[in-house]
């Protein structure tokens, strides 16, 4: 049991079976990081549980409390997780509520990038490692309800992703991924549900225990109406296309 500023459970479970939560950082993130497997936000004034493992299965749970006086559904959070490992073999499965995030900025959620009556997320994945190979497929599904002041009032996302890393040796790794997104959009004005293919490709050298060399990029196709190519959240392209890449030296403490 925790108390504190923590991340959900989709965060906890669902995001180290993704790119973005593994291998692969900020810009192999899934659309406008809509579904928060990034860790884009962490929840305010929360209790979290997580059980020890019992023959291979977890379970955790995580609720934020408003802090709102006679108001106590304002910007409040809770959500739920599960996982199973064995051997080669991880599952898991999770889900996030978050009550009117915009209602206040004291109760659960203060940095949620999104602003709605309501915000649920639900996802699930499995990895599956075969030799130096880790193979992984994951689905998430946000669901954005009556979004204020926005002509936007209900946004859906649902993300489809294959990723995968071989380990060259034990100072090499290559990784790949490639994230189907689906946007359902309710909009004020006439507009099509638009969708785009994201592809990453990374490559990582470790120098030693706590320093390594990394190169990645990841290209965005987006196609509908009034859609634009966003990698990572980053800056919004002027066309449907955005390919963005970045090298780096990582140190860890």
């Amino acid at each position: 049991m925790t108390l504190g500023r923590q991340y959900d459970s989709v965060a906890d479970y669902v995001a180290p079976l993704t790119a973005t939560g593994s291998w692969g950082g900020t810009l192999f993130a899934h659309t406008f990081h809509n579904d928060n497997i990034n860790e884009t936000f962490r929840v305010d004034n929360s209790v979290k549980y997580t059980s020890a493992s019992y023959a291979g299965f977890q379970t955790g749970g995580l609720y934020g409390l408003s802090s709102q006086a006679g108001a106590f559904a304002d910007n409040r959070a809770w959500s739920i997780g599960k996982k199973y490992q064995n051997g080669p073999l991880s599952v898991a499965a999770a889900f996030m509520n978050i009550d009117n995030a915009s209602a206040n900025t004291t109760g659960a959620v203060s940095g949620s990038p999104y602003l709605s009556v309501r915000q649920r997320v639900a996802g699930a994945g499995a990895n599956y490692a075969i030799g130096a190979a880790t193979l992984g497929v994951v689905y998430t599904h946000t669901d954005l309800v009556d979004r204020p002041t926005v002509p936007v009032s209900t946004l859906r996302f649902d993300n489809f992703e294959v990723n995968a890393k071989f380990d060259i040796s034990a100072a090499w790794y290559v990784g790949a991924m490639y994230t189907y997104t689906k946007e359902s959009i309710a909009w004020s004005t006439g507009h099509n549900n638009p969708h785009r293919n994201e592809f990453g490709l990374m490559a990582d050298y470790r120098l030693s225990k706590r320093t390594d060399l990394y190169a990645q990029t990841v290209y965005d196709k987006a196609s509908g109406q009034d859609v634009f190519g966003d990698v990572g959240n980053l800056a919004e392209s002027s066309s449907q296309n955005q390919t963005v890449a970045r090298v780096g030296i990582r140190t860890s403490f």
